[in-house]
């Protein structure tokens, strides 16, 4: 089989390709003649336990939150630089958002209702603060320069 990935492949590596075929399928995928080029330079240890817990998915409440905080803290920034040019900041609900956001992310029991209910008015933050962000920055001169 390692013979006929190699002919697919031509630019593989193929001490990669063996050391790769070992730990998945073990020493039967190796030629007994490529088995002494291998040497051993240590331990792998493979466990499904090591792998990433940290997945924010995009309909998830926490990152939908994070993003929210993130926009309003760019609306901050570019107010203070056009506060010449704006009557008033625009409007960001931000205790109203946070609020809402921890009401649903400490209960115990998760209601779908009331998270759908969350997740939507956290996306209608979103979409309000681009727009203001997509706003400001077109009144900007396009020579300024702003560090976000």
């Amino acid at each position: 089989m390692t013979l006929q990935i190699t002919q697919y492949f031509p630019n593989i590596n193929s001490k990669f390709f063996y050391v790769l075929s070992t730990i998945c399928h073990g020493e039967k995928m190796i030629p007994s003649s490529e088995k002494e080029e291998i040497k051993n330079r240590g331990k792998l240890k493979l466990d499904a336990t090591v792998a990433d817990q940290n997945i924010a998915y995009p309909n998830d409440l926490r990152l939908l939150n994070k993003a929210r905080e993130k926009t309003e803290k760019m609306i901050d920034v570019l107010y203070d630089e056009l506060r010449d040019r704006l009557k008033v900041k625009p409007r960001t609900y931000r205790k109203v958002a946070r609020q809402k956001y921890l009401t649903e992310s400490k209960k115990r029991q998760v209601n779908m209702k009331t998270l759908r209910s969350a997740i939507r008015y956290h996306l209608n933050c979103l979409d309000r603060n681009v727009g203001h962000i997509n706003m400001m920055l077109d009144s900007i001169r396009p020579s300024k320069h702003i560090l976000l």
